[in-house]
Parts: C-alpha cells; sequence; structure tokens
C-alpha cells in the first residue's frame, strides 16, 4: 500500500465534489538543503534554512531538518555544543514549515561557532552531515551589551555630529529621530551589518525584552525565574523578561495558555505591551465592546503615541513603528502625525469581506514539496473593492482562511455592480496524516479526506 498524502476538492454553493485525480506521494530521489547563519541585534544566531526531499517528507514523525553548533574547541557534539530538530515541541507550536524556516540560538559570546544544517529522517541517528547538508557555517557574535573598547587614540576635537549610523537608514527616513533616540539610549540596537532593518517584523519575545529591558532594572529582571507558560522554558534566553512581564501584569499570553515567543507580534499585541509597562491602563482592561485592544490604543492614540504609517490592528508593527511609538512617549511628542484607534478601527473593519460572496472553494492538499493551495472564487460588491489579503490559522487537521477585502472611500465606483474574484491561498500541509481535514473560508466548511490507495 502507498501513502496518499493529497487530495483535492470543490464546493459548489455548499456542495462538494472531487475535482483533481489522487497525486501520490513521489519515489525517493533527491535531498538538499541551503542555509545561512548571521548575527543579529541581539548578539543570537539567526538560522535560516529552505530543505527539499522526498525519501520521506518532513513532518513530526517523519523527517526533520536537524542545526548542530560547535563552539570549535571540541568537535561535533563537544561540550557546550547545540542539537535542535524541527521536530521538538518548540518549533512544532510555531507554526513554521520545516521546509523553509528560521530559528534563532544563543552561544558564547565573542567564540567561533561552526553551524551546520542537515536533514534526517526520524527515527534515525545521523553524523553532523546527516543525510545531506550544508557546508559548515562560522558566525562569531559579539555581545551586544558588552562596552565599547575605548578609541586609543581619541580625537582632541571630536565632531558633536558624529553619531552610531545604519547603512539602511538615511536623514530621511521618516523614523530617523526614532531609531537613533532608541540605538543612543541603548533600547535596540542593529544588526552586525551595521544595518537597522526598520521594516523588519519582530517576535513576540523579542518584543517583550525590548520593553521589559527599558522599564526595569537588571537585578529586577534576573531575579525572575517563574516559567509562567508551558512554551516558554528554561533554555529560552528571553523567559526573564517573560517572567517579569507576566509578574507585573503586562502580558497574559493567549487563550490557550501559551505565550507564543516566536509568533509575529500585531499591532494589537504591541500596544498592550506598551501601554502596560508604561503604565497607562491595566492587563485587565477591556472595551465595552470586548474589544479587546481598544483600551490600549485609544491610550496610545490620544497621546499621539501611534505614528500615521500604522494601518491594521491585526497585522505586524515593524521595528521602525516599534521605536516610533516609544520615541514619542519618553519625549512626550503628541503634535507629530499620528493616527487615532478609531481611525484605525475604520481601517481594520474595511477588511472585513463584507457584501462578498463564496462561488467556489478548490484545494489540493498535498505532502512538500509539492505545492498545496486552496483557489476561491466569488463576488465583490462593486469594482471598488478588492481582495488585499488573508490570514490562515492551522490547528491540528483543521486550516481556518478569513480572506480580507478593502474599498477606498474617496473613490467613486464606475460600476456598481457585483464583480467577480478568483484567488489563490498557499497552504502549509507539512506533516499531514491519514485522516479528515477541515477548511474553513470565511465560514464556508468543507472536509477533505487524506487515506491511502492500493
Amino acid at each position: 500500500m502507498r501513502k496518499i498524502l493529497s487530495i483535492a476538492f470543490v464546493m459548489f454553493m455548499g456542495s462538494i465534489s472531487i475535482a483533481f485525480a489522487q497525486i501520490i506521494q513521489p519515489e525517493p530521489d533527491y535531498c538538499t538543503i541551503q542555509a545561512t547563519a548571521v548575527c543579529d541585534e541581539y548578539g543570537a544566531i539567526k538560522v535560516n534554512w529552505t530543505a527539499m526531499t522526498t525519501p520521506f517528507g518532513l513532518g513530526p514523525n517523519s523527517g526533520r531538518v536537524v542545526v548542530r553548533i560547535d563552539d570549535t574547541s571540541n568537535g561535533w557534539f563537544g561540550t557546550g555544543d547545540k542539537w535542535w530538530a524541527t521536530n521538538y515541541d518548540e518549533f512544532l507550536a510555531s507554526g513554521q514549515s520545516p521546509y523553509q524556516g528560521e530559528w534563532t540560538f544563543f552561544q558564547e559570546y565573542g567564540v567561533n561557532q561552526n553551524v551546520r544544517v542537515a536533514v534526517n529522517p526520524v527515527p534515525g541517528d545521523y553524523d553532523s552531515a546527516g543525510l545531506c547538508s550544508t557546508n559548515v557555517i562560522t558566525v562569531n557574535c559579539e555581545d551586544p551589551n558588552s562596552p565599547v573598547d575605548p578609541d586609543p587614540d581619541p580625537d582632541p576635537d571630536p565632531d558633536p555630529d558624529d553619531k552610531l549610523s545604519f547603512l539602511d537608514v538615511s536623514e530621511e527616513h521618516e523614523n530617523y529621530d526614532a531609531i537613533f533616540y532608541a540605538a543612543d539610549n541603548g533600547i535596540v540596537s542593529g544588526y552586525s551589518d551595521t544595518t537597522f532593518r526598520p521594516e523588519n517584523s519582530i517576535q513576540r519575545d523579542q518584543f517583550t525584552k525590548i520593553l521589559i529591558g527599558a522599564k526595569f532594572s537588571e537585578s529586577e529582571i534576573d531575579a525572575c525565574d517563574d516559567l509562567p507558560f508551558p512554551d516558554v522554558t528554561s533554555t529560552d534566553v528571553f523567559r526573564k523578561y517573560i517572567c517579569v512581564a507576566e509578574k507585573e501584569g503586562i502580558v497574559s499570553g493567549y487563550s490557550n495558555g501559551l505565550y507564543g515567543s516566536k509568533n509575529t507580534i500585531t499591532l494589537g499585541e504591541a500596544s498592550k505591551i506598551i501601554s502596560n509597562t508604561y503604565g497607562y491602563t491595566t492587563s485587565t482592561s477591556i472595551g465595552p465592546d470586548n474589544d479587546v485592544f481598544k483600551p490600549f490604543l485609544q491610550a496610545l492614540g490620544v497621546l499621539g503615541a501611534l505614528p500615521d504609517s500604522i494601518t491594521y490592528i491585526s497585522e505586524k508593527i515593524t521595528r521602525a513603528e516599534m521605536v516610533e511609538v516609544i520615541y514619542r512617549l519618553e519625549n512626550g511628542l503628541a503634535t507629530l502625525p499620528g493616527i487615532s484607534y478609531e481611525e484605525l478601527r475604520e481601517k481594520e473593519d474595511s477588511k472585513d469581506f463584507g457584501l462578498a460572496t463564496i462561488s467556489t472553494v478548490s484545494a489540493v492538499l498535498a505532502s512538500p514539496p509539492q505545492v498545496s493551495e486552496v483557489e476561491v472564487t466569488g463576488m465583490l460588491p462593486n469594482n471598488c473593492y478588492d481582495i488585499e489579503g488573508y490570514d490562515i490559522l492551522r490547528d491540528g487537521s483543521s486550516y481556518t482562511i478569513t480572506l480580507h477585502s478593502s474599498v477606498d472611500a474617496n473613490v467613486t465606483c464606475s460600476n456598481q455592480s457585483q464583480e467577480t474574484f478568483t484567488t489563490m491561498i498557499p497552504l502549509n500541509a507539512f506533516g499531514i496524516e491519514v485522516g479528515t481535514y477541515q477548511i474553513i473560508v470565511n465560514g464556508s466548511i468543507v472536509d477533505v479526506s487524506v487515506g491511502y490507495q492500493s
């Protein structure tokens, strides 16, 4: 018997029919992996990888990507070395695909570290090369908090305008003052390649570290030893910052009890942490309309802390926007161009699917590296609307997809009749097993079976 890890279906106004031929998992023929390893702004080794393999697939019970880090003093698997794999619970909880992922590792500062990324089946014991692997990548990360060595021959007449610089932040950048305020005051730092990467998103644990590190003393942080969330372990480098945040009522985690350290933080989540850290609201504040982020965004909006570059409550806040909010709060800059909670709420609501109708949903759910995707067709209210994006939540055997549409209120619609749309949505299907999977698209539910073929 051969395992079928793909199926296709179509929904026509609530009915389901098979639309595509089943695809059998290909026979073993290759295994390749590419990776990079660089030092990030926290002195950690950030590893990115892309793998392609068909001998067994990558998933919790099939295959894994393994990252090995050696400090070069005693060979692979020596004392102090790191061995980590994508079938660990912490990675599975992050929602990333093992075929293309990113993880950070904290090793000893100022020491050459050899990094090798490999592919292994599960179970199985392999040497550092694995079934296939990258070449060894050597990095040496410095402690971002260590003092800079003084100039042995200081300039007797230093230029008062000399200051820290980032290659990707010019004086014309809209967040220039905020970025250098945060850097000069030790709130954030740049990357080892002298960039700041202002448009990058931020993980929840990194964001928590920045805010707690800016407002609490080292002794307060170091004294906090609790592990308040099941997905925050004793090996997490930011565990003490998260401990302080939970202890002080600044954060409370998700409704499932987890903290989601590696999740990208949204504006709404960031507003709660910022407001609670600076004492503008309390973590128990809930809007009368059950909008959990309303009191935090209102507080920051009244203070003029939210830059007008921010658009949606449920989407990421960038590194530049984060330091802009902190810069405005710490300097009382309430008159700079900003955005209010009410304006944000209006924009957020415009993302709702509104009066659009879903006509058909078709999909292929396949074991990687085959492509899994959903095709959705339907009707938009008129030609002023467009599909702006989508959110996907995978919870075990269920995919919940929310399509967002938006309309420009300043444009006069030339055609008031409904407009058709078609959109393709990629699905992450790593680790799929035999069974029934449910796919929900804006409330329309379809079931798809994954099984065997003789």
